[in-house]
């Protein structure tokens, strides 16, 4: 046998030995898919003073907080690249969806045009601060869990899950908000301040999310803790 085909069986044994774990694919899926959803329910402005993305945008802080916490910082941003580029993904199909010629008065399609339209205006600058803002939020997050994690170990959960959401959201808010509602400002219809006091209440109602679904993130790691320690043996 050949050396070069004895490095290729090589190669081939050690892709093997490392497997994705089901349950870090699980986890994949379910960021991907709140990020996306999200992205597409932050269209429903509610009256209550926030969007429906803010029933699944916390969800991938969580994720964030378990992958961190289970498998490393790497493979928590393995994670948040993904969705990342998923959400390019949909956002560009979408605009390639509504570009396209559609029946005419039809709900569905006129549902699409107004989520999906980009024009090289506004919804261009809203679509790229929300992806830039997630990417630098999420980073942010994982790596304050990271390092919080190094230095205490398995102890205080609660505390690292809690400021890497504090940091992670404050991120994510101070890169969104000023873009997204720059044109506003600059028209006269927001101030400054009132943008400012918009961050802070998103921030700690995510903040509040985060806490309030701490007993379930808990949970979480010690069965996808347990189920992967059970796998290796």
């Amino acid at each position: 046998m050949s050396e070069k085909m004895k490095a290729r069986r090589a190669l081939v044994k050690d892709q093997a030995r490392r497997k994705v774990s089901s349950l870090y694919m699980a986890l994949a899926v379910v960021s991907c898919v709140c990020l996306v959803a999200s992205n597409i329910l932050v269209s429903k402005r509610l009256t209550y003073g926030f969007t429906g993305g803010l029933l699944l945008f916390p969800i991938t802080y969580i994720i964030g907080d378990v992958t961190t916490e289970v498998y490393g910082f790497k493979a928590a941003r393995r994670i948040i690249v993904m969705g990342f580029l998923m959400n390019f993904v949909v956002a560009l199909a979408g605009a390639v969806a509504a570009a396209l010629p559609g029946v005419e008065n039809d709900p569905s399609s006129l549902a699409v045009d107004t989520i999906f339209h980009i024009d090289g205006g506004m919804a261009m600058i809203v679509l790229a601060a929300s992806m830039i803002s997630f990417l630098c939020g999420s980073l942010a997050n994982a790596k304050v869990m990271q390092l919080m994690h190094n230095r205490d170990g398995e102890r205080l959960f609660t505390l690292r899950a809690i400021l890497s959401t504090i940091v992670g959201e404050g991120v994510d808010s101070l890169i969104f908000f000023p873009i997204a509602f720059f044109g506003v400002i600059a028209d006269g219809y927001m101030s400054w301040a009132d943008l400012g006091r918009m961050m802070l209440f998103q921030v700690s109602l995510k903040t509040l999310y985060e806490v309030v679904a701490l007993p379930v993130t808990l949970r979480v790691v010690r069965v996808v803790k347990q189920l992967e320690d059970e796998s290796d043996h």
